[in-house]
C-alpha cells in the first residue's frame, strides 16, 4: 500500500511520505523569506535535475510562491492544504505534471486583481477559444475551487468537469491545471516553470 497523508501530519509528515515515495521527491519549507528555500531549491535541481520538488509556503505570501515556482519548484502547496491536496502535490509532480493547491491559486488570483469582471480578465484571444461551458470552467477555476466544487456548482459530473478543462488545455496548450490558470491571467509564461513561469 502507498504511503499517504493524513490530517494528523504536518509538513514532516509531507516531508516523510515524499522520501517513502521516491527519493529523488523533495519537500522545502518556505516562510514569508523565501531566498534560502529557493537556494535550496535551486542547489537540489542542480546538483540533482531529475528531482522533483514541492514548496510549502505561508498561504498569505503570494511572492514566496512565485519565487518557489521560479526556482524551480514542480508544487506549491498553502500551509492549511488538505491531506489529499499534498497528496495529490505528491502525484502530480512524481507524474510529471505541475500542481498549486486551492488557496494557493485563489490567493494568486485575489492578488492579480479582483472583483474580476465578467469575462475574469482572460486575454480575448484565449476567451474566443473556449465554449461557454469550458468558459465556466477557468472562471471557476480562477476561484480556486476544485474539479469536484466546479462540479456541485454547475450540476455536472466530476467526469464532465475534467473533460472541459482538459480539452482547456488542449486548445490553450497547458499540460496541467496551473499552466491554465497562467494562461487564463494573461501570463506570457509558456513553457514550465523554471528558472527564467500558473
Amino acid at each position: 500500500m502507498q504511503a499517504r497523508v493524513t490530517t494528523a501530519q504536518t509538513v514532516e509528515g509531507l516531508q516523510r511520505v515524499a522520501r517513502d515515495l521516491d527519493a529523488s521527491t523533495f519537500v522545502v519549507e518556505a516562510g514569508d523569506d523565501a531566498e534560502k528555500p529557493r537556494r535550496l531549491i535551486c542547489g537540489v535541481l542542480r546538483d540533482r535535475p531529475s528531482s522533483k520538488v514541492i514548496a510549502v509556503v505561508p498561504v498569505h505570501s503570494v511572492a514566496a510562491t512565485t519565487e518557489m515556482f521560479a526556482a524551480g519548484a514542480q508544487g506549491v502547496v498553502g500551509r492549511d492544504a488538505s491531506p489529499e491536496e499534498f497528496n495529490t502535490a505528491i502525484e502530480e509532480v512524481r507524474a510529471g505534471h505541475m500542481f498549486a493547491s486551492r488557496t494557493v491559486i485563489r490567493r494568486i488570483a485575489e492578488t492579480i486583481g479582483s472583483p474580476r469582471s465578467p469575462n475574469d480578465g482572460i486575454p480575448p484571444a484565449l476567451t474566443s477559444m473556449l465554449s461557454e461551458r469550458e468558459h465556466a470552467v477557468v472562471r471557476l477555476l480562477l476561484a480556486g475551487m476544485s474539479n469536484q466544487e466546479i462540479s456541485q456548482h454547475m450540476h455536472l459530473a466530476e467526469a464532465t468537469v475534467k473533460a472541459h478543462l482538459s480539452r482547456v488545455m488542449v486548445k490553450w496548450n497547458a499540460r496541467d491545471r496551473v499552466q491554465v490558470v497562467i494562461r487564463a491571467l494573461g501570463s506570457s509564461e509558456t513553457g514550465t516553470m523554471t528558472v527564467s513561469p500558473s
